[in-house]
């Protein structure tokens, strides 16, 4: 009597089940619950037809039904029992499956609305380079040039406008790499002392602008190899002593830096204004600043400190500050020193007997700058275009070529590169693109396609004579 209680209320459970469950013994039905039955009613269908078309006796996974031009979605989980009864329980799966569908979808549009965000932002960049390459470029030529102290005062004030345009340009790109997640970090051993001395003498002019003191002190064991991305450390001690010396109105700007073994420790430390203590998360959130609204203090994007941090932890470090307030700030970034050992790049210095230098540029106003800039020093060939290059690589010897990317009509720099490295007796022949494509990570991007190196838009005189200087030796 027990027994038949408890068969009774195991095939109720069973029968008002909300989940079709059909058993077969091999092909015959031998029972289907009451979901299966409004199923079957659902789909215009008998159990027998649907035995026939969809279950055989090794079915497991997945089924799409069509009814009334719908689609409904089923897991089919199969149970064998003494090797003679299979059981069957379809679970409707259609809500996850529209789902996932939609999530699939948007995934796609949003990968699609990144693409073309990203090829505004590459064109907008491009687009503003190149003007700021006349800009800056003939700005810089003009100091050379005898002139009032009010015409210096004019220039100084073209210069800092246009450099603070480059940065934050600069900062729009390399944030739109970050957020994007197309950071690729490269492993090379540095030379951390030269980094640092370039960051620190490409502010000394702005921090003189402010009567601010920029001090720079090391302390490196000697013949340490410091393995690690140069190109972000670069960047971030950029945002760092900008920062520095935008809150500091007077004393000074002190960058200090420590080489091991295991890590490396950089510190800048200024006399500014400090941040309250509350304060000190903040700072590193995207576009957060701490005096905002119509009477901000200081200008700027706000993407400064957020950039740092995103990028010292992609390098695996950290990056911690203390403050005080009206006495100033101290940010210490501490990054590994890798173990990993690169591939090394042997640049052969090349002595040139007469230091030609051909510049494929399609920009009538950049080629004028770089002829002026350079001539005295170089001597200079134009070529209009890609076809016109090559065909003067073709009749000619040059000890070095300056290739954009752009290059309008035909080719673009990075065909023509390609194709100058295929003629006889051409390869050895540096190639620099020198061009206005100068998203973050755009240098080791052209690196990567086979360039010798890599000159971003704007440039100033000194550095691009320093990286064709790297090649010919005077």
């Amino acid at each position: 009597m027990i027994k038949d209680h408890n068969l009774l209320i195991f095939r109720r459970i069973i029968e008002e089940n909300a989940i079709p469950l059909i058993i077969l013994r091999q092909t015959e039905i031998v029972y289907y619950n009451a979901a299966f039955d409004r199923l079957m009613s659902v789909l215009k269908s008998t159990p027998e037809a649907f035995v026939k078309k969809y279950i055989t006796e090794t079915t497991d996974g997945e089924l799409c039904l069509k009814y009334a031009s719908k689609e409904i979605f089923f897991n089919i989980y199969s149970t064998t029992i003494d090797q003679t009864y299979q059981i069957f329980q379809l679970i409707n799966n259609t809500e996850a499956k529209i789902h996932q569908h939609n999530l699939e979808n948007t995934i796609k549009s949003l990968h699609e609305q990144e693409k073309i965000r990203n090829h505004f932002l590459e064109n907008l960049s491009h687009e503003l380079r190149t003007p700021l390459t006349g800009i800056i470029g003939f700005t810089d030529l003009l100091k050379y040039t005898e002139l009032s102290q009010d015409a210096m005062t004019y220039i100084d004030g073209l210069t800092q406008s246009a450099n603070r345009m480059v940065q934050t340009l600069n900062s729009i790109n390399e944030f739109t790499m970050l957020i994007s997640d197309t950071v690729t970090l490269v492993n090379e051993t540095i030379d951390l002392e030269k980094i640092v001395k370039k960051v620190c003498n490409s502010f000394y002019y702005q921090a003189k602008a402010k009567n601010l003191s920029l001090k720079l002190s090391s302390e490196i064991i000697p013949d340490i190899p410091f393995v690690s991305d140069g190109g972000k450390i670069e960047i971030i001690l950029k945002h760092l002593i900008s920062n520095a010396i935008k809150f500091t109105e007077k004393g000074s700007i002190n960058v200090s830096y420590h080489l091991t073994h295991s890590e490396c420790t950089l510190k800048i430390e200024d006399t500014g204004i400090g941040i309250p203590e509350e304060k000190l998360d903040e700072i590193f959130e995207d576009f957060k600043q701490l005096s905002e609204g119509y009477n901000r203090h200081y200008e700027g994007s706000g993407l400064g400190l957020g950039i740092v941090r995103k990028l010292v932890n992609h390098l695996g470090g950290q990056v911690r500050v203390t403050s005080i307030i009206s006495k100033g700030s101290t940010f210490t970034v501490t990054l590994t020193n890798r173990t990993l050992k690169p591939e090394k790049t042997i640049v052969t210095p090349k002595k040139s007997r007469s230091n030609s230098i051909l510049y494929i540029e399609d920009n009538y106003l950049n080629q004028k700058l770089l002829q002026i800039s350079l001539g005295k020093l170089y001597h200079i060939t134009l070529a209009q275009n890609a076809d016109d290059g090559i065909a003067k690589v073709k009749n000619r010897d040059f000890d070095l070529i300056l290739m954009d990317i752009n290059l309008g009509k035909g080719m673009d720099g990075i065909q023509a590169m390609k194709e100058i490295r295929k003629l006889p007796d051409k390869q050895e022949i540096p190639i620099i693109a020198l061009t206005a494509y100068a998203l973050a990570d755009d240098r080791q991007k052209f690196l990567n396609e086979g360039f010798d190196d890599y000159i971003a838009k704007p440039y100033t005189k000194d550095e691009i004579i320093h990286t064709i200087n790297k090649f010919l030796l005077q």
